[in-house]
């Protein structure tokens, strides 16, 4: 694992964080991609993306910090900014921050639906998630349970070999990206509801991260039971929730599959 990638002079380029410009790198040059098959102006929708990323990136960083005041905060208020020196920051409480901003309306004088714009952000969302994801396995701050399966690798300063979440979790982030685009060719041809494919979009990245949290260790000052036990509960209700929303947009296909189902059945009777 690399967790610093090079030196400059006094400067420190950790690898994480190179992943993380990366990956907003890749985010906004996808979401530009996508944004400009819309009707909308580019210049209102990229507004709304940058508050958007501030509110999440806000969100994610006080939830992380209350759950380790403790630690961020010992050497006074600043310690929430000094992300060099403290890092961390609750992703999943990022991403619903972020969707939830863009889905509910500002204005009531929106010319665009947020769920919409949530939609043709679906890909570049994945993508840089996936980027992020392989970042954690570069830099060595994503640490599995210790393993038998045959993908494994040896941490530098932890015992055994051991699952490798993040790749697990970017590879299926990817796939997540290739649907996505294709989704959005059906959805450009009003075969799908933008909202359903919203609510597949938190069900799939919940689903993710319930899954694969099962195969991670807890590591350095993250040794916090109420901070997993709270990652894992959100997961949980935004994994139901999101569900309740796709059966109520596919309400009127499983209707008619239950139908059609019981239809011998019915003219027998």
């Amino acid at each position: 694992m690399l967790p610093v990638l090079f030196t400059a002079g006094s400067f420190v380029f950790y690898t994480y964080g190179v992943f993380v410009v990366l990956a907003l790198f890749w985010f906004l040059y996808l979401a530009w991609k996508y944004i400009r098959i819309t009707e909308h102006k580019e210049e209102e929708i990229f507004d709304r993306i940058i508050g958007s990323l501030f509110i999440a990136l806000i969100v994610g960083r006080v939830v992380y910090v209350a759950f380790h005041y403790d630690t961020v905060l010992q050497d006074g208020a600043l310690g929430f900014f000094a992300l060099h020196l403290y890092p961390g920051l609750h992703q999943l409480s990022a991403f619903i921050a972020f969707g939830l901003s863009l889905v509910i309306p500002r204005t009531p004088h929106m010319k665009h639906s947020g769920s919409e714009i949530v939609t043709y952000l679906a890909p570049a969302l994945f993508a840089s998630f996936a980027i992020l994801s392989f970042g954690g396995v570069f830099a060595g701050t994503d640490v599995g349970l210790i393993t038998t399966f045959p993908v494994r690798i040896k941490y530098a300063v932890y015992d055994g070999l051991r699952h490798v979440p993040g790749l697990y979790e970017g590879i299926l982030y990817f796939i997540g990206a290739l649907a996505a685009h294709h989704v959005i060719l059906h959805v450009r041809r009003h075969k799908v509801k933008k909202g359903l494919v919203v609510a597949l979009l938190y069900w799939f990245v919940s689903f993710i991260h319930v899954g694969v949290a099962q195969l991670r260790d807890i590591v350095s000052y993250q040794q916090n039971a109420y901070y997993q036990l709270f990652d894992l509960y959100l997961g949980i209700v935004t994994l139901l929730t999101s569900l309740v929303f796709i059966v109520y947009y596919v309400r009127s296909h499983i209707v008619s599959m239950f139908y059609y189902l019981l239809r011998p059945f019915l003219r027998h009777g």
